[in-house]
């Protein structure tokens, strides 16, 4: 028996608004093994809305982080280089 899946958009999983799916088989058997739905266009447009809004935090936190991992790098082989 198939298992359906779903689409992950936006953190969330949902079964698209597309109403139609793919069959995924085996290779080796030819079992019909999932069914995934094929996203509309609205789902793309919702999926690039939340990656661009993603990306925009990532960027604004990640230099930060960066930073922070760098001077904790940096703390860390000074405390070895002195033992």
């Amino acid at each position: 028996m198939a298992t359906d899946l779903e689409l992950f958009i936006a953190g969330e999983w949902t079964t698209g608004t597309g109403g139609d799916h793919y069959e995924v088989r085996s290779p080796v058997t030819g079992e019909h093994i999932y069914n995934v739905p094929k996203a509309s266009p609205a789902d793309i447009d919702r999926a690039v809305t939340a990656a661009r809004a993603a990306a925009s935090f990532v960027a604004g936190v990640w230099p930060a982080m960066a930073w922070a991992g760098i001077g904790l790098v940096s703390s860390a082989s000074s405390s070895s280089a002195s033992l």
